[in-house]
């Protein structure tokens, strides 16, 4: 059986409300509406994205990079950037294909460590306000600390995207290129 649980939320609040309209009009006051709109906004822009094949055309442009080094760096940019707005997962299966030839034996870096470089650069972000986790994480604040919530993730979040590949490449890519 295939339910959408949205619809199930929204026909349990509307029930809700109906029965008892003093909790449903309490209820609408405490949605952070604006955290919605901006999810609702960031899903519908990021799937018109990805059917134009946007995301396929950031990975491919990692792969005229001479230095694998250098072109693994760029992907786990990429994953980072993206998956702040996106699933992790997509962005992940939607790059390993393209940085199969930077990978041992041809390309020079170390499979295993690359992948895990790219997967935690691309988990690190997930708390940025403008994913489901930290949109929710900013919804579920109380309300007089949404927005310090909201810079601090957002601060968190966008620091990530360069911070995370760097280190994760420095600690799990690099060792072995050196040895190797």
């Amino acid at each position: 059986m295939d339910i959408n649980l949205g619809v199930v939320a929204l026909v349990i609040a509307v029930a809700i409300a109906l029965i008892d309209p003093k909790i449903g009009k309490s209820a609408m006051k405490r949605i952070d509406w604006n955290t919605i709109l901006l999810l609702g906004g960031i899903i519908t822009y990021v799937g018109v994205l990805t059917r134009l094949g946007a995301i396929d055309q950031l990975g491919e442009a990692a792969r005229p990079v001479s230095s694998p080094l250098v072109a693994a760096l760029v992907i786990c940019v990429i994953a980072a950037l993206v998956s702040a707005f996106a699933s992790t997962i997509g962005i992940i299966g939607a790059l390993v294909p393209l940085a199969v030839p930077l990978l041992v034996p041809g390309g020079g870096l170390e499979m295993t460590g690359f992948i895990y470089a790219l997967a935690i650069s691309a988990s690190l972000v997930d708390c940025a306000p403008f994913g489901t986790t930290g949109a929710t994480i900013v919804a579920s604040t109380v309300e007089e600390h949404r927005a310090r919530v909201n810079r601090n993730l957002t601060r968190w979040g966008l620091s990530m995207v360069i911070i995370g590949p760097v280190v994760t490449l420095a600690t799990m890519v690099v060792p072995f290129v050196v040895a190797g």
